[in-house]
């Protein structure tokens, strides 16, 4: 494939672009700022550049972008054969199981902002929203590609951050990097991740049956409330420990491959909580036309959540339900079978919460002291609902 369309294992293969290719300049000489911009853009990065602000993707050129790749990659291992620095990546897909694969974006200005978070933070991110998918299906990660869009003028130790806590994330779950490509952007950094992963069998969305006991991996709202300390003008790590807890539900998420791995031995079906409580119900049962019943006294809820979400004027349950950017799971499960989930639970260390149950009418409902109110939602989704941060400033 040509050098202007990377794809595959290169893992920073042009910054350069179809602007290198095109010029004849030798991928050994020092990249021209109009190779990452563009020349109506040269001009305007020079003047704006300073000689303290540091080492620059610029300055840096592609080959020092690729190597800051592949030191954070570290030594291949089964199931990779050929990682970063070729056309592709090759992998070993073990006998008899499936490959699952999942792809998420951040986005700057709507899914974080580099005043918010670290560059290992933003990496770290990208990597668990998306192995938690391969999570919310019972599989086991192998392998990450990522994409990275960002202005020639973004710093160096800024993207080498970012490949530290990516690549530190994916090695906590057995993940490896193997490759991925990077572009310029005139506009914010964009980060696309794309995980690959094996399975003996998929847990999907679809499955849930009336009488199914819900449960749930942990508790839920602290990425809510730590998006609104945020928004309020609080910094990681925060004023107390509870601060500091909130906040990094937010910034530092981690995936529950684990408890995804030990449910699908037992679920009907399963999904995360990226776009909420309330919607990974709707998820496991409206296409089925069922609905579910939740205990509000047995909902795990971040520790200060009602606390602070009083402190800030926000609404404890919409937190609870709507807030999102959570990766827990959500399950639905054979009331016969919960005994045997709960004692394997407890073999392994983990901590698994009984929610409710999924009925056979339609319907979202609170069930506290006796009565039945129905829960209230507001729906998040991209392009209808989907909120723009404020305009980071670029560093």
């Amino acid at each position: 494939m040509s050098s202007d369309s990377p794809t595959g294992a290169d893992a920073v293969r042009s910054y350069t672009g179809s602007a290198s290719k095109n010029s004849g300049q030798s991928r050994d000489s020092e990249p021209a700022a109009e190779d990452f911009l563009g020349q109506s853009r040269k001009t305007s990065l020079m003047e704006h550049q300073s000689a303290d602000e540091g080492t620059t993707l610029l300055s840096l050129g592609e080959r020092g972008v690729i190597e800051q790749a592949r030191r954070h990659a570290g030594r291949r291992r089964a199931p990779l054969l050929l990682g970063i620095g070729d056309d592709a990546a090759l992998l070993t897909p073990p006998p008899n199981k499936l490959l699952s694969l999942t792809c998420d974006m951040l986005v700057e200005g709507v899914h974080f902002r580099r005043d918010w978070s670290t560059a290992r933070q933003i990496g770290g991110k990208a990597a668990a929203v998306n192995l938690s998918d391969i999570a919310a299906m019972g599989g086991e990660p192998a392998i990450a590609l990522v994409s990275l869009a960002a202005p020639g003028e973004t710093r160096a130790c800024f993207v080498d951050e970012f490949f530290a806590g990516l690549t530190a994330e994916l090695a906590a779950y057995g993940c490896q990097l193997a490759g991925g490509d990077t572009v310029a952007s005139p506009g914010p950094v964009v980060v696309d991740v794309t995980v690959a992963g094996f399975q003996e069998a998929a847990v999907r969305r679809r499955g849930a049956r009336a009488g199914d006991v819900l449960v749930l991996t942990g508790p839920v709202g602290g990425a809510a409330v730590g998006l609104a300390l945020l928004e309020a003008g609080s910094r990681f790590p925060g004023s107390d420990k509870t601060e500091r807890a909130l906040l990094a539900a937010q910034l530092s998420p981690h995936a529950r491959v684990r408890e995804g791995r030990a449910l699908a031995r037992y679920a009907h079906a399963m999904t995360d909580l990226s776009d909420g409580l309330g919607t990974a119900l709707s998820l496991l049962t409206e296409d089925r036309g069922l609905g579910a019943r939740l205990d509000r006294e047995q909902i795990p809820v971040a520790a200060g959540l009602r606390q602070v979400a009083g402190r800030l004027q926000k609404d404890p349950d919409r937190l609870i339900i709507d807030g999102g950017e959570e990766y827990e799971l959500l399950a639905a499960v054979a009331p016969r079978r919960v005994p045997a989930l709960w004692r394997t639970f407890a073999r392994l260390g983990l901590v698994l919460y009984p929610i409710g149950e999924v009925t056979a009418s339609a319907g979202l409902f609170w069930r506290e002291a006796g009565r039945e109110t129905r829960i209230e939602r507001a729906i998040f989704e991209h392009f209808r609902l989907g909120r723009k941060l404020e305009e980071p400033p670029r560093t």
